[in-house]
């Protein structure tokens, strides 16, 4: 029950992929195991009800490739209209693959970030091109940023641009 959690500033979840993996039986969001992204965002809705439209400001939820070809296409496209119908003001996805952040394997994954608030751009949360300005802004002040942040901005500013 949303209603019943502490406001929360971003909130992150990964729905069951095997309804869009293709290597399942590409149910897609119809299907009883990936359609608990309506779940998730049932939580989100709920949660923003119960502050005023406040809380969560930000969405970030992680998937297989899958996901855009699932239903054609309509798999995508249910989630970000979903996303719009409980409020987000904007919805951005980027696909990364596990070996930019040193993991020894590929492994792509789908993150859709939806943005709540108009104030907060969600290009700046994903952008390959806003990832190197705040590497470099940092960089120019003479500043380190956190190492996990530090690391996770680098693999997104030199990864390669996705093709899928």
């Amino acid at each position: 029950n949303g209603y019943d959690l502490t406001p929360v500033d971003v909130i992150t979840y990964g729905f069951p992929c095997q309804d869009l993996s293709v290597a399942g039986k590409r149910a897609g969001l119809d299907g009883e195991r990936s359609g608990l992204f309506f779940e998730a965002t049932r939580i989100i809705s709920e949660m923003r009800k119960a502050t005023s439209d406040t809380y969560p400001r930000i969405a970030v939820a992680e998937n297989v490739l899958g996901l855009l070809s699932a239903d054609k296409g309509a798999a995508m496209a249910r989630c970000v209209d979903t996303l719009a119908e409980i409020g987000a003001v904007a919805v951005e996805w980027r696909v990364l693959d596990a070996q930019w952040f040193g993991v020894p394997q590929r492994r792509r994954r789908v993150f859709i970030v939806a943005v709540f608030e108009p104030q907060v751009p969600a290009k700046y949360f994903l952008s390959q091109r806003a990832c190197q300005g705040i590497l470099r802004r940092a960089t120019k002040r003479g500043k380190r940023l956190p190492e996990p942040l530090e690391v996770a901005l680098l693999a997104v500013a030199q990864s390669p641009t996705p093709t899928e």
